[in-house]
């Protein structure tokens, strides 16, 4: 078997089974935010506009509001009327293995030269792969890890080409980024940092000219201009999409940074749940960019010079990543140029080791890889589950029977409801004639002094008259609220770092116990995911 044909079969093998890992991995989930996206989506394609003022909650009913993936939430909905929840998997599946393959093809054209390159892609995306898990999904997020990697690609392509032409695809891609997803923000970021870091590369080599750096690039202060010029543009596009302006309204609500610890995916790497694949691939990021740093200086550039704009992007991202959960597929794809490179140059596979190339112990390896890579996503398609309706098939986690109860109950309709947070998008698509209140969609909005998180959770704080009396502050005579399941620790939280799980989980939950004891209120239905409280004598 010729090398060049078993590359070939080897990766298209094994981005068959990435993507049907993937697939396997969306089907086992269901995004809290799914029903709500679904429903904007209808509302859009219904009213032939994207959407300004908001109808599902009680608590902000008539308010404006800004919905920052209008154009997403509309394909998302046309998709899954047309052609049903397994379209949704499939693209979303998509869009993963496509930056899994770009990512692929532009890391492996910048270590050419390097012989074990392919080998630390394969190792280092399976990884990465295995750390994203808990982000991934049916989750239109997605579209920005695919465009961050797009618009590197594109920074790496100006930088080596100097064509201005290059830069003419920005505006028109930060202009449909806007309307996809406000994870643009980002990419204006990486804009504005890219020059950052060039300018003051441009003063250091002029000041000082280290050879621990690597200037190979040769950018002038005029090419640094055009990308300054373009990046205004981009800006400008973004402020011409069905918001205008309003686009960044929601900002000034992210000043206040209460959600970051009371949003399970915005915690830092170090709460639990941990994320055991996150902290390695993170601390093996941290290693090689010590490493790097380190060994450049040592030699003074002579084996390995630094690119000062991959080091800072890589090391930005890792803090991102270790100060929110959220943000680690950012900083995988992102710095994932650095790490193959790291460990293609300092991990190199002696030749010694190497079997020749036409020996039959070679061609014994290569047929079992193969065969194995033939084998695996067989396996792996037999253990998808391919649900039609997501919203029936996870009632463990979401209140089916619950819902239907209250359905089947119209003497209920009337009542204003209380409902878990992280049900807001669900019963926003199942019971979308009821306002409920609070979902996933702001939970930063300014409201009553602070944010609408935050008065959420005053419900769960407060003494005995305290919860009585927010329930009457919004005359609420509905309460569906979720079961609270214990946190079970993994092997690391449980030996090594030694938590204690009785203490993690001795927090009680004040707003059930203040509804089970109390006189004036009665539990009329429970269910495995959650029960339903009505206020008597209404």
């Amino acid at each position: 078997m010729k090398k060049n044909n078993f590359s070939k079969i080897f990766w298209v093998l094994f981005y068959v089974f990435i993507f049907l890992f993937l697939l396997k991995n969306s089907y086992n989930y269901l995004d809290p935010d799914l029903g709500w996206h679904l429903k904007v989506g209808e509302q859009i394609i219904t009213e032939k506009q994207a959407p300004s003022i908001n109808y599902y909650n009680y608590t902000l009913n008539n308010k404006n509001w800004v919905d920052h993936e209008w154009l997403s939430n509309a394909g998302m909905y046309l998709l899954y009327k047309n052609f049903g929840y397994g379209s949704l998997n499939f693209l979303f599946a998509l869009i993963l293995l496509i930056a899994l393959i770009i990512l692929n093809i532009f890391t492996g054209k910048l270590l050419a030269r390097e012989r074990g390159a392919p080998f630390f892609i394969f190792l280092l995306q399976f990884l990465g792969l295995m750390a994203m898990l808990p982000h991934i999904g049916v989750r239109i997020q997605e579209i920005t890890i695919l465009n961050l990697l797009l618009l590197i690609v594109v920074i790496h392509r100006y930088e080596r080409t100097k064509s201005t032409k290059m830069l003419f695809v920005l505006p028109p891609f930060f202009y449909f980024w806007a309307c996809l997803h406000a994870g643009f923000l980002i990419g204006l970021f990486i804009l504005a940092f890219w020059i950052v870091i060039r300018l003051a590369e441009l003063f250091i080599k002029n000041r000082w000219n280290p050879s621990s750096l690597d200037f190979g690039h040769d950018l002038k202060i005029r090419h640094i201009k055009n990308f300054l010029l373009f990046s205004v543009l981009s800006a400008l596009a973004t402020m011409i999409t069905p918001y205008g302006l309003e686009l960044y309204s929601f900002l000034s609500g992210y000043k206040n940074t209460y959600y970051l610890k009371h949003i399970q995916e915005w915690l830092p790497i170090y709460y639990t749940p941990i994320m055991l694949w996150q902290l390695l691939y993170e601390a093996l990021s941290a290693a090689a960019i010590v490493l790097l740093v380190s060994f450049s200086l040592k030699t003074k550039g002579r084996e390995y010079k630094i690119d000062a704009w991959q080091m800072a992007v890589s090391a930005l991202f890792l803090m991102l990543a270790m100060k929110s959960k959220r943000h680690f597929p950012l900083f995988f794809i992102a710095s994932f140029p650095m790490m193959a490179g790291f460990f293609s140059s300092y991990l190199k596979i002696p030749r010694d080791l190497m079997l020749k190339k036409k020996s039959k112990p070679m061609l014994f390896v290569k047929i079992y890889i193969v065969a194995v890579l033939s084998l695996v996503p067989l396996t792996m398609l037999i253990k998808i589950n391919f649900i039609r309706d997501p919203f029936a098939s996870f009632c463990r986690s979401y209140p089916c029977e619950a819902v239907e109860f209250l359905k089947n109950n119209p003497q209920y309709h009337d009542l204003n409801i209380f409902n878990s947070y992280s049900w807001g998008g669900y019963l926003i698509w199942q019971w979308p004639e009821k306002q409920i209140f609070i979902d996933g969609r702001l939970p930063q909005y300014e409201f009553a002094g602070h944010t609408m998180l935050e008065e959420y959770h005053e419900f769960f704080n407060k003494d005995e008259d305290g919860i009585k009396s927010k329930l009457g502050q919004y005359n609420i005579g509905l309460v569906l609220l979720k079961k609270d399941k214990p946190h079970k620790l993994n092997w690391f939280e449980k030996y090594l770092l030694r938590l204690n799980q009785e203490k993690i989980n001795e927090k009680e939950n004040e707003l059930e116990n203040f509804l089970d004891n109390s006189n004036a209120w009665q539990k009329i239905y429970s269910g495995s995911a959650g029960n339903v409280y009505i206020m008597l004598a209404m």
